[in-house]
């Protein structure tokens, strides 16, 4: 997987910040006793956090539409869109995206500090 370029300083603070309710995108974690429980993500760490979990869904198209528009980053949405086109298991694409998304966190991260 090939490394990001960095991400314009607009773009980068908005990923290190929370967002709105309007703007949250939801996931859902699987427990064994509990079964499926809904997960509001309000910031583009938690949804790096979220992807850790051991059973995470989440719809991996609104997160590529997430990314672009609310977010602002179109590069890690193309990056994004390609991976769900692979043919391969969602938890294939989990951990890519998990990994892409992580590095760009920190890029971000060492931006705006």
């Amino acid at each position: 997987m090939a490394n990001l370029s960095a991400p314009p300083k607009e773009v980068a603070a908005r990923i290190v910040k929370e967002v709105g309710f309007e703007e949250r995108i939801m996931g859902c974690r699987f427990r064994e006793r509990s079964g499926p429980m809904a997960v509001t993500l309000y910031s583009f760490r938690e949804v790096v956090v979220f992807l850790n979990d051991r059973f995470p869904l989440i719809d991996f198209e609104r997160l590529e539409d997430w990314t672009r528009e609310t977010m602002g980053d179109h590069e890690l949405a193309e990056r994004i869109g390609g991976i769900i086109k692979q043919d391969q298991s969602d938890q294939a694409k989990t951990i890519q995206i998990r990994e892409l998304m992580a590095e760009r966190l920190l890029q971000c991260e060492s931006i705006v500090v």
